[in-house]
């Protein structure tokens, strides 16, 4: 998991460095969202992310990904404007 999360980081780098940006994820992409979000936070300008109702293999995943951010918590849907 921490391997796809460091090659989307290396993407955003590519294709918009230093710019800021707005991310929106479903499942897993949610999680990856939120590991993005930890990261760059500071860039971030929106935060969508959307959770099916069963979770348990990506909750395992997602305890991978440190999210330290206060408005990274889980929920069955979020919009957090940074």
């Amino acid at each position: 998991m921490l391997s796809v999360l460091a090659t989307l980081l290396a993407f955003i780098e590519r294709v918009a460095p230093g710019e800021r940006f707005v991310l929106c994820g479903t499942s897993l992409g949610a999680y990856l969202a939120r590991g993005i979000a930890a990261r760059l936070g500071s860039r971030i300008d929106g935060l969508l992310r959307a959770r099916e109702s069963s979770q348990t293999r990506l909750d395992q995943m997602a305890s991978e990904i440190d999210v330290s951010a206060p408005w990274a918590h889980p929920s069955a849907a979020t919009w957090d404007a940074m």
